[in-house]
């Protein structure tokens, strides 16, 4: 299987509210219609992170497929140009990238409801070769993250060595994924002397300077386990007039329009130009 990680930023002149509101109950009605999507995955920036300043991104989007022909099945398809037309109606496609990814599970438990889910965007170091910073990022430096006594959960999405064909460069390396209880547990770890054993690490495959990051709550729309996110829990986590009419409009439904949630994330895997963001912000959180 492999996975679609997408990121991107809102409308400009969007509310974030009015963002996380169209994403999560309207943009799924089109996504859902996509062939071939075997788990859908929405992260939302925390609106905590706003008081400090723009975040690096809004969210992302993990969207798993059988293999890349499934994936490469959906170009040019009437359900995809739907996709495509909506995104222009909340995100600035101008900013929006997506990496190809093998996912590599490193530490599994369970979570709580909820759960703060950090994501860091790693880019290893300059002239390290990447089967190298792979094998380090994933042999290494796994098993000291993994080390965190408060850290849940820890995966790590290595970008597909088909990204650098004939010289190109990829968005980013990979995405550093973690699961925690709750933000101050994310903060606990950070004082642990694990913390400070695979911090030291870090030099030795990644690039210098801070690592984009953001914490986000995960609303699984498709996938085992996952299930729907319910009109509730969608009142619960955007809570914007907008949202609620939408959520209400949804409510009238022959079924959830949450579900629909799942599909509009593979809107933003259509567009998957490698682009590298400008004017980053985020804390250095390099797992």
């Amino acid at each position: 299987m492999v996975k679609a990680v997408a990121f991107f930023k809102r409308r400009g002149g969007m509310a974030v509210e009015d963002f996380q509101a169209y994403w999560g109950t309207r943009h799924p009605e089109v996504v859902t219609r996509l062939p071939g999507v075997r788990r859908y995955v929405q992260s939302h920036t925390r609106l905590g992170a706003y008081r400090k300043g723009e975040p690096v991104y809004d969210g992302i989007a993990e969207v798993w497929f059988d293999d890349t022909a499934a994936m490469h099945a959906l170009r040019d398809t009437p359900e995809m140009a739907a996709v495509q037309a909506d995104e222009a109606r909340f995100i600035d496609r101008a900013t929006m990238g997506l990496i190809i990814t093998d996912e590599h599970v490193i530490k599994d438990e369970p979570l709580l409801p909820g759960a703060a889910k950090g994501i860091g965007f790693v880019r290893r170091k300059p002239g390290m070769a990447v089967e190298a910073f792979q094998r380090h990022w994933r042999d290494v430096h796994g098993p000291l993250g993994a080390a965190l006594p408060t850290m849940r959960r820890y995966v790590q999405s290595h970008t597909r060595r088909s990204a650098y064909d004939r010289g190109r460069e990829p968005a980013w390396d990979g995405v550093a994924i973690t699961w925690f209880d709750n933000a101050a547990a994310l903060r606990a770890a950070t004082a642990t002397p694990e913390w400070r054993r695979a911090q030291a690490d870090d030099p030795n495959f990644i690039a210098p300077g801070p690592v984009p990051f953001i914490i986000t709550t995960e609303h699984v729309i498709v996938g085992a386990g996952g299930g729907t996110m319910s009109p509730e829990v969608c009142h619960a986590h955007l809570p914007h007039r907008e949202g609620r009419r939408a959520i209400h409009r949804g409510a009238r439904r022959s079924r959830p329009l949450c579900l629909c949630a799942l599909v509009r994330h593979l809107g933003e895997f259509s567009r998957a130009a490698c682009r590298r963001p400008r004017g980053l912000r985020g804390r250095a959180d390099r797992l």
